[in-house]
């Protein structure tokens, strides 16, 4: 069996009644999007979690805006990133976490976190090493035992 490359492609759905039915038509567009990076600038005079909140939510936002939707764990991974830390400990997971409901509250950001803008299926595969996976699913199976099991 042979595997297609992956392929980010631009979807958009549409709707109309046809007498008594609703069709939904699909759009596929032919042209790979180009895909913004999440990459931007942040004061490196502070550490994420000493980010005053109003800038930590305009961070959010503007990696909602780029890479939604978006988990809140991708999110905290994100911002970490741009201040080149390794891994995020809890105080900067709250941070974010506290900026996230921030913007919920205000509006700028919806449901699961998406931007309030058509969504772009997204390549993600070099965003996601598999030995960060595969750490992740060993972290939830043994989670997971442990609970199950007492």
């Amino acid at each position: 069996m042979s595997t297609l490359p992956s392929r980010s492609v631009a979807i958009r759905f549409t709707s109309h009644q046809e007498s008594d039915v609703e069709v939904v038509v699909t759009e596929v567009a032919s042209e790979r999007p180009s895909i913004p990076r999440f990459k931007f600038s942040v004061n490196h005079q502070r550490e994420p979690h000493e980010t005053p909140l109003p800038e930590t939510m305009k961070h959010v936002v503007r990696v909602v805006s780029i890479e939604g939707p978006i988990h809140e764990s991708e999110i905290v991974l994100r911002i970490r990133s741009l201040w080149g830390l390794a891994r995020a400990g809890n105080r900067i997971r709250d941070a974010v976490l506290a900026a996230v409901r921030a913007a919920k509250r205000k509006g700028d950001i919806v449901g699961g976190l998406f931007p309030g803008q058509a969504v772009l299926v997204r390549d993600r595969n070099g965003l996601n090493p598999p030995e960060r996976l595969s750490a992740n699913c060993l972290v939830f199976i043994r989670s997971s035992a442990s609970n199950l099991l007492g």
